[in-house]
């Protein structure tokens, strides 16, 4: 729960009602992906705590283009 939390956190915090409105659409889909992908090694659950923790070092710096491509990244993989 605490990583559909996080992401949630980051979909409202991007002030972009559009993307809001697509992924809550995509809410039930994206929920099983996540899941999955949490689940296909015992060290997935480490490695997204890991890319999250990159990402919101970017966002604190508050460095756009650097928190994109960190996100890209996580997303992508």
């Amino acid at each position: 729960r605490a990583n559909e939390a996080f992401h949630e956190r980051l979909h409202a915090a991007a002030g972009n009602a559009f993307l809001a409105r697509a992924l809550e659409t995509l809410r039930a889909y994206d929920r099983v992906a996540r899941l999955r992908a949490l689940g296909s090694s015992p060290a997935e659950p480490a490695q997204a705590l890991r890319e999250h923790a990159s990402l919101l070092a970017a966002l604190r710096r508050r460095d756009p283009d650097l928190a994109e491509a960190r996100m890209r990244a996580h997303v992508r993989r």
